[in-house]
């Protein structure tokens, strides 16, 4: 039997530190080349290529790099093998970590070194030691040391308002105008309400797509707020760069597409953490 040429384990982030944190991506590529495609997300990301090169647009990346939420699809490569490990982070910490906008960082790969973030050297450091051990403890350690114990908070954006019922109701929600909320959550999230929703509903409806019992096309449609099969079909092209059957089965496959599984851990937290 062949070796599979990459290796990926998602690790949940601890239960304490899930106000900033959502998950460690450790990925290990065998044999290279090897492509990729970062769906569209609505996270923040440092990642820390501890051996090897990931290319993307023509260049090679950074061996340390942070980047804000991704609007549309991002093709990466990685010629021969690599080792690395991606931090998850809360978009709206790009600014205290960093030094920058979120929305500066939106769709856009940062030199960590260009940025001179003492913060983010740490973590990176802890990141190398953490893949080089086979334990993500020196990594949360971090985490909890440089991030969680700077009580950095959550800002209030009436989230759930502006799911429901849209910007007018989250904006009420807070005691400010629509277009004063328009610049608040721009400036926390790094994506404007609607691309974020757009991109929050399309992955609790790709969820489902490789479950146990999967629903057909035109459920998901109808279950998760899209106006027909054809608008699911246009977002999954849009977010996926691949129609909703082929990423179905890619799915079905675990052919790639690993950058779709923070969604699947943040769905999971929500859930547990509704539940009484």
């Amino acid at each position: 039997m062949t070796a599979p040429l990459e290796h990926v384990v998602v690790h949940p982030a601890p239960p304490e530190l899930r106000t900033w944190c959502l998950c460690a991506i450790v990925r290990r590529v065998h044999a290279g080349p090897l492509h990729s495609l970062v769906q569209a997300n609505t996270w923040a990301c440092l990642n820390t290529i501890v051996s090897g090169e990931v290319h993307g647009h023509d260049s090679v990346l950074p061996p340390r790099f942070v980047t804000g939420p991704f609007p549309s699809p991002f093709q990466t490569c990685v010629p021969e093998s690599l080792a690395s490990v991606s931090l998850v982070l809360q978009p709206w910490l790009l600014p205290p970590l960093t030094g920058r906008a979120a929305p500066e960082l939106a769709g856009r790969v940062a030199d960590v070194a260009q940025l001179r973030s003492g913060v983010l050297d740490v973590l990176c450091d802890a990141s190398e030691e953490a893949c080089d051990e086979g334990t993500l403890a020196p990594l949360w350690a971090a985490v909890a040391a440089q991030v969680a114990s700077r009580q950095h908070g959550a800002p209030a954006l009436a989230l759930d308002a502006l799911a429901r019922h849209g910007v007018a109701a989250a904006a009420e929600a807070l005691g400010c105008g629509a277009r004063q909320y328009l610049r608040r959550f721009r400036g926390a999230m790094g994506l404007p309400p609607a691309t974020w929703l757009r991109i929050r509903r399309w992955e609790a409806a790709v969820a489902s797509l490789a479950g146990p019992e999967p629903a057909s096309l035109a459920e998901l449609s109808l279950r998760h707020g899209f106006s027909d099969q054809a608008h699911l079909a246009r977002d999954t092209r849009a977010i996926a760069d691949a129609s909703p059957a082929r990423l179905r089965q890619l799915l079905r496959d675990k052919a790639g597409h690993w950058s779709l599984q923070p969604a699947h851990v943040r769905l999971i937290q929500d859930g547990d953490d509704a539940r009484p």
